[in-house]
C-alpha cells in the first residue's frame, strides 16, 4: 500500500495517544526543501500537519510525559519541541548523528543513539532536548556500514538493537557485507 507524497519519504514512525506522527524528507526528484511532519490516526492515511518543518532528512520523534513531542533531525542538526497540536516548534542546535533514534528514559532524560559522527561507529549520548547539549555516554561494538538503533528500557537495562558490518566483512565497498544485527543489554549509572 503507498502512503504520504510522492517523492517524500517518511522517516521512523512514532505512536502517542493513538496517532502515528512521522517526519517526510524529500529525496533526490522532490523539490521540496525542507522535511515536513505528518500524521495518521491509522497509519495508511497520512495528513500534513506542518508543511515546512526544518531541514534535514532522518528523524526520531519522542514523548515527553507532559505530551510534548520532541524530534530529532539528521542533517539540520537540530533537536526541536512542540506542545500540541503540534504546529510550532523551537530548535536547538545539536551534534550531528546518522540513522538516529531518540528515547525517553522514565527518570526524564533523553537517549540519542546511533552512528556518532564517524563512519563505523555506534554510540549513545545522553542529549539535554533543551539546549541540544549532549554528552557520550558509550561506543558499541561497530565497524564500517553501522546504526539504525531500537531502544528500549526493561527492568533497569537499555536494550539496544543495531546493524553492522560483521567483523572481518570484506564484499562491497564502504557497505562492507555480510552484516549482523547485534543486541546490547547496558545497565545505566545513577
Amino acid at each position: 500500500m503507498k502512503i504520504g507524497e510522492p517523492d517524500i519519504w517518511i522517516w521512523s514512525v512514532t505512536w502517542h495517544d493513538g496517532v502515528a506522527y512521522g517526519i517526510g524528507y524529500p529525496n533526490q526528484n522532490s523539490d521540496l526543501q525542507k522535511t515536513r511532519l505528518y500524521k495518521s490516526d491509522d497509519g495508511r492515511k497520512w495528513d500534513v500537519l506542518v508543511s515546512e518543518l526544518h531541514e534535514g532528512n532522518e528523524s526520531s520523534i519522542a514523548f515527553k510525559a507532559d505530551g510534548t513531542a520532541l524530534c530529532y533531525l539528521r542533517g539540520g542538526h537540530v533537536i526541536g519541541q512542540s506542545l500540541p497540536p503540534y504546529t510550532n516548534w523551537k530548535w536547538a542546535d545539536t551534534r550531528d548523528v546518522g540513522g538516529p533514534k531518540l528515547f525517553g528514559l522514565p527518570d526524564g532524560q533523553y537517549i540519542l543513539g546511533g552512528r556518532g559522527g564517524q563512519w563505523g561507529e555506534m554510540k549513545l549520548f545522553e542529549i539535554d532536548p533543551d539546549t541540544g547539549e549532549s554528552h557520550e555516554l558509550i561506543e558499541l561494538p561497530a565497524t564500517f556500514d553501522s546504526s539504525y538503533p531500537g531502544i528500549v528500557y526493561h527492568e533497569g537495562l537499555l536494550w539496544v538493537s543495531y546493524y553492522t558490518s560483521s567483523d572481518g566483512a570484506t564484499e562491497g565497498g564502504r557497505y562492507r557485507v555480510p552484516t549482523e544485527i547485534r543486541l546490547a543489554k547496558i545497565k545505566l549509572s545513577e
